[in-house]
């Protein structure tokens, strides 16, 4: 199932199969599909008029379409907009005398924004599954043609945006490279900068690895870096010879080794057929903790450690239904 599912040390993964409590936009994609099942819901109905209190936010696209995405003056209504979910989710800020969220705090509507983007994802990669190279935190990147992946594609908001490249050379979420016009022209880094991390580096190290075998670190050399406190604390020697310097560091970058998702060669359709990460691509597997009967844990709160009553009753309850569905 394309759903996300939190262990008790609070790791998300999206395992094959899953129990847990999903905002409405990917219960109502998942309505038909073998093996999801919908055991309960609570739904809010409001009576009397409705106020829309995310009007201003189509104004706001409206006014940054008019000045152009790519200059200065349109950073605040890019930034804006996108601050909201962030405020709607986070715990910074809370009371710690009265034990109260932050005033923007709102998880329900917070949960609603990510489960609607990840419905509008999963509907168009099931369209053509087996073309989907990967998938980024609000986009695809796919092989097959936008008219096969039923998406609308325009400059409206909530509407799809559309980049056609000639080739991509991805090595992980966030660490790829794009060919236009016969050249490497964009670079994905994430953590690392795009001078270190070149196409030519990345190349190197696709054809050093080999089907069937572990794939070792891709070892990156970072240009001089001031080494802060905490930077420095993390290093391996004696802290005065790093703290308040500029070095050169070796960055190491796994694929497939670590994480949540695992190159696993005898689950590699690639590996089997002696293709190389250079040749073909490989598949990764998820690591997950469910077993599809317990059920996702809660997101924990800071203000409801010391569960009050309420909360405390509300988790009773989720337990003694869990137990009563793995008992059926």
């Amino acid at each position: 199932m394309p759903l996300p599912w939190r262990d008790s040390k609070g790791l998300i993964t999206f395992p094959a199969s899953v129990h847990g409590w999903y905002a409405s936009p990917e219960a109502r994609m998942l309505l038909g599909t073998p093996g999801a099942e919908i055991l309960e819901g609570w739904y809010w109905h409001s009576y009397g008029d409705i106020e829309l209190p995310w009007k201003f936010l189509e104004e706001m696209y409206e006014r940054r379409q008019r000045i152009g995405k790519k200059n200065l003056l349109s950073m605040p209504f890019k930034l804006g907009p996108n601050s909201i979910y962030g405020k709607l989710a986070q715990t910074v800020g809370w009371n710690k005398e009265k034990k109260l969220p932050p005033r923007s705090h709102a998880l329900p509507i917070a949960a609603w924004v990510t489960s609607m983007c990840r419905a509008m994802l999963y509907s168009a990669m099931r369209r053509q599954p087996d073309k989907i190279i990967a998938v980024e935190t609000d986009s695809i990147i796919t092989t097959a043609h936008p008219d096969t992946l039923g998406i609308k594609v325009g400059k409206e908001l909530g509407e799809w945006d559309v980049t056609e490249y000639e080739e991509i050379m991805y090595l992980q979420s966030g660490m790829y490279h794009v060919k236009v016009d016969g050249k490497w022209v964009g670079t994905k880094s994430r953590g690392i900068h795009a001078r270190e991390f070149s196409a030519e580096t990345a190349e190197t190290y696709l054809r050093s690895l080999v089907a069937g075998e572990k794939w070792e670190p891709l070892k990156i050399e970072t240009r001089p870096r001031f080494i802060g406190v905490g930077a420095a604390r993390a290093m391996k020697g004696i802290f005065k010879d790093f703290h308040c310097l500029w070095k050169k560091q070796i960055r190491e970058v796994t694929i497939g080794t670590s994480g949540k998702r695992r190159h696993i060669p005898a689950f590699c359709q690639a590996c089997r057929e002696g293709n190389s990460p250079w040749n073909a691509p490989h598949s990764l597997v998820v690591l997950s903790r469910s077993d599809g009967d317990a059920i996702s844990a809660p997101r924990r709160i800071p203000w409801e450690q010391e569960y009050p009553k309420e909360v405390q009753e509300i988790r009773d309850q989720i337990e003694r239904e869990t137990e009563e569905i793995i008992r059926e």
